[in-house]
């Protein structure tokens, strides 16, 4: 329920992913490599949607809001892209 600041990226390991709302598409699952979490925070301003627990030794690179919206006007479809993924993927009253 934090106020996300930062997407983070999985450069290696897995986290279990588990979000708050029992209506999400995307509920309980394992998220590995080149996977993400937190975007949905930093995309809409909204609280965090889910907790993420390390399951092995995990190393994550993270971005901050700021960063990610200057990154989105050199980049709009990769935000577009993104964005359209967590419409998508969740249902909820979190966004």
């Amino acid at each position: 329920g934090d106020i996300g600041k930062q997407i983070y990226f999985i450069a290696n390991g897995d986290v279990r992913h588990r979000n708050n709302s029992s209506i999400s598409a995307k509920g309980h699952q394992i998220i590995t490599q080149g996977d993400y979490f937190g975007e949905i925070a930093v995309i809409f301003g909204s609280a965090r949607s889910a907790n993420v627990d390390s399951i092995n030794y995990c190393t994550l690179a993270h971005l901050h809001k700021d960063h990610f919206k200057k990154l989105s006007y050199t980049f709009p479809e990769l935000y577009a892209s993104i964005k359209e993924t967590a419409l998508q993927n969740y249902n909820d009253d979190w966004i």
